[in-house]
């Protein structure tokens, strides 16, 4: 269709009780550091709303779910916003563009490490620590990574102070293109295993990773 690659898939949704299946596909990837060119959401209507109000309607197809919200100036607005029954939603201040749409999970999952080492064989069964992990990220922002589920969940970009992300005075978040290091703690069974997880409306494309692992 274009000069990249799109992507269908058939989708199983339940639509007033009845399951149906949809062909969809997903929208081609932006080349931009501003959240709202992109659409990181499931069901996502786009709003241009030239009156500035704060009122939506026309989200019957999301009633009764709980959104994300990207308004204007790419502020990010969520945490407990709820479509009505009658397909409407409020938000606190007016505006001019917005993107709604329903939050979903990415997970990745990276195998353990094997390989050969000169005068000592193969890696397999050997136990493993894993120091590090470097990821290559190009416009991202948000996720979190660990080794396994009984580990606390590190996240890779954080709004918190001396966090990894960048926060313009004026609140307009951009996206990152940077190499980020992570700390993803012990894995209890000793491997190099490394779970991504991201759920963040924000794009997160991770084009290399590299992980620093110690034999015991």
């Amino acid at each position: 269709e274009v000069a990249n690659d799109v992507v269908y898939t058939v989708v199983k949704r339940e639509i007033n009780g009845v399951e149906e299946r949809y062909i969809e596909k997903f929208v081609p990837i932006a080349d931009s550091d501003y959240p709202a060119d992109y659409v990181v959401m499931d069901s996502a209507m786009i709003i241009d709303n030239v009156t500035r109000s704060k009122v939506i309607t026309g989200l019957d197809h999301i009633k009764g779910e709980k959104v994300h919200i990207i308004g204007d100036d790419n502020l990010f607005v969520t945490e407990g916003y709820v479509v009505s029954q009658e397909g409407a939603l409020e938000l606190p201040y007016p505006c001019e563009k917005i993107i709604v749409g329903l939050p979903y999970q990415m997970k990745v999952e990276f195998p353990d490490i094997h390989g050969e080492l000169k005068g000592s064989g193969s890696t397999h069964g050997k136990k493993k620590t894993l120091n590090k992990a470097i990821l290559r990220l190009e416009n991202s922002f948000g996720g979190q990574a660990y080794a396994t589920d009984e580990n606390r969940k590190r996240d890779i970009f954080t709004t918190s102070p001396g966090g990894g992300n960048i926060l313009e005075t004026d609140l307009k978040l951009r996206l990152l293109t940077k190499y980020e290091e992570v700390n993803p703690g012990q894995d209890t069974n000793h491997t190099a295993k490394l779970v991504i997880i991201h759920e963040e409306p924000f794009p997160f494309r991770l084009s290399s990773i590299s992980r620093e692992v110690a034999l015991e």
